[in-house]
């Protein structure tokens, strides 16, 4: 059981292999993303590219253990917002909200970056998960 767990986990880069110093041995232990790392993306990344989508953020917050991922869930998040982030395309709904009154406006989003040891892939529309790099 545990060395098709360990496989497993091994293809989606959730593991690290460590060489024992006493045996010389190699051994494979989970790398996680840390507390820190998390509140990083949330507030340098997610934060920074949505700041004009939604000021207040409603009810954006991190999972630390979310279907067994560290995420970023954000149901009341604009349409699909995990699969826009970190891009500079064009933000469709406050562009559509804005040429109400400013006909030719496009609103694009600020893009960012991860911080360094992470990356991030949608799990759902309103879900982005944290992976150690």
């Amino acid at each position: 059981m545990l060395p098709s767990l360990i496989a497993h986990f091994a293809g989606m880069g959730a593991l690290t292999s460590l060489t024992h110093s006493t045996t010389g041995r190699s051994t494979t232990t989970p790398r996680h993303v840390t507390q820190r790392q998390a509140q990083a993306v949330l507030k340098r990344a997610v934060k920074t590219q949505f700041a004009s989508c939604a000021p207040d953020f409603g009810d954006l917050k991190l999972d630390m253990d979310w279907d067994g991922h560290v995420a970023i869930i954000w149901e009341e998040g604009p349409y699909e917002w995990t699969y826009l982030f970190g891009t500079n395309d064009v933000d469709e709904e406050l562009t559509i909200e804005l040429q109400e009154f400013q006909p030719d406006t496009v609103v694009r989003l600020r893009p960012v970056t991860t911080p360094k040891g992470v990356f991030v892939e949608p799990y759902t529309t309103y879900a982005l998960c944290i992976y150690p790099d």
